[in-house]
């Protein structure tokens, strides 16, 4: 089983061209016998009919002949622009299409779709490729495909790019390319991506674009500088997005440390809150103890020390709960901000920020501790203050 486009690719790649009619376009090509695929002329008439309409084939001691049109009409579906007579044509063909044809054969270059590892085809597949790449990250496209750029300089002054996407063989052909076609396809699929940094990576991109335009000599071609310099912008998106990503974890684990830090702040004064609020009950008592010093009965005497015991116990046992607590708060201050200082993968400016934010942290429990001791102590002296007028009391009433 012979494939026609196999067989037709064999008269341009390995047979002579005989003639060529310019005003009708028409191509006559001679093929050795043996060196064609098929050598049943019937069969190959067939086949090369296939792919051109055209196609008249004659038989001529030991080689075949071919002669057709380079007609659109002639040209099987699939074969569109499939015959280029030169280099700079197929070059021109692809940039405008922004893709390399499926079929296709450069005259000069004796160059087919068959030949993919072809060095020249390979070329042009990044050249094509980057030129792509243009077009997508282009601010605006003119009618005549020159690409627009607009960005501004370090001064923040605006500076436009213009890039037309044209190119002769001379300088194809000395052209240094990145030809890595995994760059490309990250850079490609980093712009198309849609998620929720998409802004932010187009934006990288651009600025990594600006920063390697910006170093372009005067006088300089700007398309042919871009595609000598593929592979720094590739390298310099990388470097930048890096620190993007970086900058950004940065900023979000400051914000956490910020919020964590007030969320802190509050329940550490909820706790001190709630200690004072029951401390409100001394001026209460210390009232009731001035009352003792009127009193004249023993009744009276007893119920306002018990209810002075009593508030004593209820501020002691309330403390001591507190002061649990307030441990307690301080593990977990520890453990939340201490996972920002243990990792040394950790940036030096998150890592400060977790430091500053525990010791202010610190401070507060310490003094929060502070006042649940004093608390404790002036409860003391409530009820050393009680017993001393109680015992002045029931000495006054002993002694009437």
């Amino acid at each position: 089983m012979f494939e026609s486009g196999q067989l037709f690719s064999d008269f341009l790649t390995l047979g002579k061209k005989i003639s060529y009619d310019k005003e009708v376009d028409l191509y006559t090509y001679s093929l050795d016998k043996e060196k064609c695929s098929c050598k049943e002329y019937g069969v190959l008439e067939k086949a090369l009919k296939e792919i051109n309409s055209s196609c008249e084939l004659e038989e001529k001691n030991e080689a075949f002949v071919l002669e057709f049109e380079n007609s659109n009409q002639d040209w099987a579906d699939g074969y569109d622009s499939y015959l280029h007579k030169d280099l700079s044509s197929f070059i021109r063909t692809c940039l405008v299409q922004l893709e390399v044809p499926n079929k296709f054969c450069i005259a000069d270059k004796k160059l087919t779709d068959q030949s993919s590892q072809n060095p020249t085809l390979l070329k042009i597949i990044s050249l094509t490729n980057w030129t792509k790449l243009l077009n997508c990250i282009a601010d605006h496209k003119q009618d005549n495909n020159v690409l627009v750029f607009f960005s501004q300089n370090e001064s923040g002054r605006s500076k436009v790019y213009e890039l037309s996407p044209y190119i002769t063989t001379e300088e194809f052909e000395s052209l240094d390319i990145d030809e890595d076609h995994t760059h490309f396809e990250h850079l490609l699929d980093s712009w198309n991506l849609k998620d929720a940094h998409e802004k932010d990576r187009k934006s990288v991109m651009i600025v990594s674009f600006s920063e390697v335009m910006g170093q372009i000599p005067p006088s300089h071609n700007p398309f042919k500088y871009f595609l000598s310099q593929a592979g720094k912008f590739h390298d310099r998106y990388r470097d930048n997005y890096d620190i993007y990503v970086n900058r950004f974890s940065v900023d979000t684990q400051l914000r956490e440390i910020d919020e964590q830090h007030l969320e802190f702040i509050g329940k550490l004064q909820d706790l001190v809150t709630s200690a004072q609020t029951k401390a409100f009950a001394m001026p209460g008592v210390m009232v009731a103890i001035g009352a003792l010093a009127k009193l004249s009965n023993y009744l009276g005497v007893i119920s306002i020390f018990i209810g002075v015991v009593m508030t004593k116990i209820l501020i002691n046992k309330s403390n001591e709960l507190l002061r649990e607590n307030l441990q307690h708060f301080s593990d977990t201050v520890s453990r939340a901000l201490g996972q920002y200082v243990k990792y040394r993968n950790e940036a030096e400016e998150v890592r400060a920020h977790a430091e500053e934010a525990n010791k202010k942290l610190t401070v507060q429990i310490q003094k929060a501790q502070q006042r649940v001791t004093f608390l404790d102590a002036l409860a003391d002296w409530m009820l050393v203050l009680c017993v001393s007028i109680i015992i002045a009391v029931l000495y006054s009433i002993y002694q009437s």
